[in-house]
């Protein structure tokens, strides 16, 4: 089935005044990523999408092992969706290098439903080389590695958002640990979600 997103992307000539909507559950859930990427953080709302979890096992030079989505039976990942145009969208594309764009169903925390892009990988980090990822940490710190200043950058987006919603750093804690993520992931994300902004 072709979405009407796809077709109006595709074929209408007025693209780039039509808003698409984009949902994040990664590092853009920062609203500094958000606006260096020129997306207003008040056209973005908390949301969950239904059957994904979120794993760490996209290989990535700056991030090591950055967010991804993994198909879940009965499982929920919390972040937001935003309202992009066109131009945007192009440049999300450009900067989600190695994933593919694809439309998931979401709910926002008001409850509205819709549909809305998203990104996933298909290029998946074996267990061993999420576990160098750790080992860098390691040896230079979490404050210094890769991989621990990206979980910094997420928590605080999703510091951020619990302040507009309170519930969503439960909630995105939750998707987080649904993923089987390493034991030593998880405590990072608890213990960065708990500092002050």
């Amino acid at each position: 089935m072709v979405s009407s997103l796809m077709m109006t992307e595709k074929g209408d000539r007025g693209q780039e005044r039509r808003p698409y909507r984009v949902f994040f559950y990664g590092s853009m859930l920062n609203p500094e990523d958000l606006r260096d990427l020129g997306i207003n953080v008040d056209a973005c709302e908390p949301a969950y999408i239904e059957g994904y979890r979120v794993v760490f096992d996209k290989a990535s030079v700056w991030r090591c092992a950055a967010a991804n989505l993994e198909s879940c039976k009965g499982c929920r990942t919390t972040g937001i969706v935003c309202r992009v145009d066109y131009n945007t969208l192009v440049g999300i594309d450009g900067r989600e290098k190695g994933y593919t764009r694809v439309i998931v169903e979401y709910t926002t925390f008001t409850g509205f439903k819709g549909k809305a892009y998203t990104y996933i990988s298909s290029r998946r980090l074996d267990s061993w080389e999420v576990d160098k990822c750790f080992s860098e940490c390691d040896e230079h710190g979490y404050e210094d590695c890769r991989l621990g200043k990206y979980v910094k950058t997420i928590a605080k987006g999703v510091r951020y958002w619990e302040g507009k919603a309170p519930g969503f750093k439960e909630e995105y804690l939750k998707s987080v640990r649904s993923g089987g993520l390493h034991e030593r992931i998880e405590r990072l994300f608890a213990s960065a979600v708990e500092e002050p902004v």
